[in-house]
């Protein structure tokens, strides 16, 4: 288990072709700095393949976690 110093929480909802770069440009910007970092996911329902995309990019890096909202609840509860 990692102990992030940095935790990035990001909404998503129907994201599914832009999740792969998302991700990419997070390693660019925090890889470099060394820092122990985690990646919470939080699907707000999405009806594309956002969950499945968001589990396959989880399932190879350790500091990615994924949260299911089962319905759009909207970014506020989202974050919350």
């Amino acid at each position: 288990m990692i102990h992030p110093e940095l935790s990035l929480v990001i909404p998503v909802f129907n994201e599914e072709e832009n999740l792969p770069i998302l991700l990419a440009e997070i390693r660019a910007a925090l890889d470099p700095r060394g820092l122990a970092y985690e990646v919470l996911w939080v699907d707000d329902g999405s009806t594309d393949a956002s969950l499945a995309v968001l589990r396959r990019l989880a399932a190879e890096d350790p500091r990615l976690r994924v949260i299911r909202l089962r319905t759009n609840s909207g970014q506020s509860a989202a974050l919350g």
